[in-house]
This record gives structure tokens, sequence and C-alpha cells, in this order.
């Protein structure tokens, strides 16, 4: 996470923290995904974009939002719009192939409380936006590893 030294990186950090507590707070207590929160976020990666502390890449970006979206389009309301909203913005702060750890972690860590709580509560509905914004904050961190674990070279 060297890229994020300085006052730029520490302002992008905080502001995507901070956001990631108030947009996961906001789908865990009201099943809602708050498009002023996701507009935000665009606008902190806008920046981030603009200072080049993330250089995503487009083909991955794009093929993680056509994901999102053909879930949503097939799903028949099994995933929100605000989740398609969060996890294309998202994307564009993943560099390379994080895109698709964030997925897979997003995916993989909602199962595994999706599971349990339909056969004990009852109910399928996850609010999934804390899932792809920890599978965001675990693609961050661990980037390197992800990618040596997926592609064994060296970075």
């Amino acid at each position: 996470m060297g890229q994020f030294a300085g006052v730029g990186g520490a302002i992008y950090l905080a502001a995507v923290a901070t956001l990631t507590l108030v947009i996961a707070y906001t789908d865990l207590r009201w099943y809602w995904v708050p498009d002023v929160g996701v507009l935000c976020l665009a606008a902190v990666q806008a920046f981030a974009l603009g200072m080049h502390l993330v250089e995503p890449d487009l083909a991955v970006s794009a093929g993680v939002s056509l994901f999102f979206i053909l879930i949503y389009v097939f799903s028949r309301g099994g995933m929100g719009s605000g989740d398609v909203k969060l996890g294309v913005v998202l994307s564009i702060g993943c560099t390379g192939i994080g895109a698709y750890g964030m997925v897979l972690f997003a995916f993989a860590s909602a199962l595994v409380i999706a599971v349990p709580q339909r056969f004990v509560r009852g109910s399928g509905y996850v609010p999934f936006a804390p899932f792809l914004l920890a599978g965001w904050w675990v693609s961050l961190i661990f980037y390197k590893e992800w990618v040596q674990c997926v592609l064994p070279v060296s970075l």
C-alpha cells in the first residue's frame, strides 16, 4: 500500500473508510444503499484516479461492471440497484485483478452468512454492500498476495 503514502493517499483512504462506514451501516440498518454515498465514493475514486493513487484495468472494471449488471437483470430482485452501482464504483478503485478478488471475497463471505440465515431465520435477504466494501478493502490490502495466489509471478 505504498502508493497511498503522503497526504493525498491519507485523504483517499480516510474518505473511503468514512464512506464504507456510512454505506455499510445504512444497508445493514435499512437494507438500502444510499445514492449520495455512492456518488461521494465515485468522486473519491475520481480524485484517486486524478492523483494516480489507483490505476484500474479498464477491461477488468468493465467486466466486473457487466457482471453486476447481468446479476441485477437476471436475479429478479436478488440484487439491488444500489449494490450494482456500488460494485461498479468500487471496481474503479481496484488495481487489475484486484477487482476479481473483491467480487470473489464479497460473494464468498456473503454466502457464509446467507446460507445459515436462510435456515435459521427463514430469510434469504442479506445486505450485500458491507460484503462488497469488505471485499474492496481485502483486495486493496492483500492485492499482491491475491495476484501471487492466482498468477505465480513475483511483483
